[in-house]
């Protein structure tokens, strides 16, 4: 078995289309002219994308967004200066309620899912504005959801 490969990117300019289409596998809302348009048109959007690559195929991504804010005037007024610091993530498709994990078609979901997870340890954070990771990063959340959401996808 060949190894798998783990990048973090800020845009989803930084994948290639046809690359990452062959991943969606006709997939709606997930492809790569979506997520663009996505990026053009939301304020303060901040997005990752923790992808997985096998021979430099794309075998698994975790799309991933950053907050900073409430959507709630009264939350963010009492409590936003708890997310100013940290943020937190959100894994699922923007503009839709479609989850934030794709896997290649017949993909194996008990391995790339846990590589998903430890590929997003906070000391690999490549875009921590401290150049590392720490407890309190952004990236731990996205294990949080990512351990979630193997839970519920097997069923427990």
């Amino acid at each position: 078995m060949h190894e798998l490969n783990v990048d973090v990117v800020c845009t989803i300019d930084q994948i290639d289309p046809a690359g990452w289409n062959t991943l969606c596998h006709g997939r709606s809302f997930v492809d790569h002219r979506w997520l663009r348009l996505a990026q053009a048109i939301l304020v303060d959007h901040a997005p990752r994308y923790v992808l997985l690559r096998r021979q430099g195929r794309l075998e698994a991504a975790a799309i991933c967004t950053i907050g900073r804010r409430f959507g709630n005037r009264s939350l963010q007024r009492r409590l936003g200066w708890v997310l100013r610091p940290f943020g937190w993530v959100r894994c699922s498709v923007p503009l839709s309620s479609e989850p934030g994990i794709v896997l290649a078609p017949g993909a194996d979901s008990g391995q790339l899912v846990p590589a998903l997870l430890s590929a997003v340890r906070p000391e690999k954070d490549p875009t921590s504005r401290r150049g590392r990771g720490h407890k309190g990063s952004v990236w731990g959340w996205v294990a949080f959801l990512l351990a979630r959401f193997a839970t519920m996808a097997r069923g427990r």
